[in-house]
C-alpha cells in the first residue's frame, strides 16, 4: 500500500505525528510519503527513511491520502460550549451581519447568550466543524460546505443560515430547498 500524509505548516508536530502513526500501524517507511512545503528544509533525523515530496495535487501512484489535522484547542472548546456560535470565513462585513443576526435573535429571545466568532475577525480554528455540536445555536452563511458540515456534525442544532451573494453559488435557493424539504417531512 502507498500512503501520502500531508504535513502542513513549518513546525515539527505534523511530521512527528505522521511518522508515529505509520510506525504504530507497522507501515514500512518506503510506503509512506510525507508531503511537506519544502523537503529540503526537513530534518531527516525526524523523518528517517520516509520519502519526502512537495505537497501538491494530483498525486501519482498514491492509494490513500491522509491529512494531519489537530483537534481544536481546549480553551476554544470551553468557550464555545453552550454559546451562540458564528462560523464564517468570508468577508468581515458578512461576519458582522451574522453577529448582528445573532444579537438580534438573542434580544428577541430575551437571552444574554454569549456570541463567539470562529473565522474572519474571530478565533482562528481550522477545521471548525468539531465545534459545531458544542454550541447552543449556530449562525452561518448558506454555503454548501457549511450547510453540509452542520447537517453532518450538528444535525439537531438550532441553526440560522444567512444566504450571501456568490457568483457561482445560489445560497438563497439552497436554503429555500432545505426549508421546503424540512416542512415536507
Amino acid at each position: 500500500m502507498s500512503v501520502a500524509i500531508w504535513c502542513p505548516g513549518d513546525g515539527l508536530g505534523h511530521l512527528t505525528r505522521a511518522v508515529a502513526a505509520s510506525h504504530t500501524l507497522g507501515m514500512a517507511p518506503a510506503g509512506v510519503t510525507l508531503l511537506v512545503d519544502d523537503p529540503s528544509a526537513v530534518d531527516r533525523r525526524l523523518t528517517g527513511d520516509h520519502p519526502l515530496d512537495v505537497a501538491r495535487l494530483p498525486l501519482e501512484g498514491v492509494e490513500e491520502l491522509w491529512v494531519d489535522a489537530l483537534p481544536p484547542p481546549a480553551d476554544i472548546v470551553d468557550l464555545v460550549r453552550g454559546s451562540w456560535l458564528v462560523v464564517h470565513s468570508g468577508p468581515r462585513s458578512e461576519v458582522e451581519e451574522l453577529v448582528a443576526t445573532a444579537r438580534d435573535t438573542a434580544r428577541v429571545a430575551r437571552t444574554t447568550a454569549r456570541v463567539v466568532v470562529v473565522g474572519t475577525g474571530g478565533h482562528d480554528v481550522l477545521p471548525a466543524w468539531p465545534l459545531l455540536a458544542l454550541a447552543e445555536r449556530l449562525f452561518t452563511g448558506g454555503g454548501a460546505n457549511t450547510i453540509r458540515q452542520v447537517r453532518l456534525h450538528a444535525p439537531g442544532a438550532a441553526h440560522t443560515a444567512v444566504p450571501f451573494p456568490r457568483r457561482h453559488d445560489d445560497q438563497a435557493a439552497r436554503l429555500a430547498r432545505l426549508r421546503t424539504a424540512a416542512t415536507a417531512r
